[in-house]
């Protein structure tokens, strides 16, 4: 489990991951706010993994992917990023990215945004 620190991303800034659960399943829950499961990837990995007990509901879909817009964020400074992989010789990696809200046109109310930036390792 993670706890990230988001106190200095400007409020509405959106937040995408990109993962690889590198063959064995591995399941990664994000949470924000506190509470609340903005994004679960359900397990993820190699397929023939598929109707193994350790994988409730089974495998549902390839070990890469990624989550766009999880969630915005809001008055809460920190968010909290699970990987659950009840196999002992498991591996992960994940990345989190967020775009900041940069201004709206008062003309078309068309928001500008910040190109996407890597915020956690």
């Amino acid at each position: 489990m993670d706890n990230w620190d988001n106190s200095m991303i400007a409020e509405g800034a959106v937040f995408n991951m990109k993962f690889d659960a590198q063959g064995i399943p591995d399941r990664i829950q994000v949470e924000y706010p506190t509470g609340n499961v903005a994004h679960d990837t359900g397990w993820r990995g190699d397929s023939g993994y598929d109707g193994d007990p350790l994988y409730p509901g089974g495998v549902i879909g390839p070990w890469q992917g990624e989550a766009l817009a999880m969630f915005s964020r809001i008055n809460q400074d920190t968010f909290q990023v699970t990987v659950i992989g009840p196999d002992p010789n498991t591996a992960w990696d994940y990345d989190i990215r967020c775009r900041n809200l940069v201004s709206t046109s008062a003309e078309t109310g068309n928001k500008l945004e910040q190109d996407e930036h890597g915020i956690f390792p």
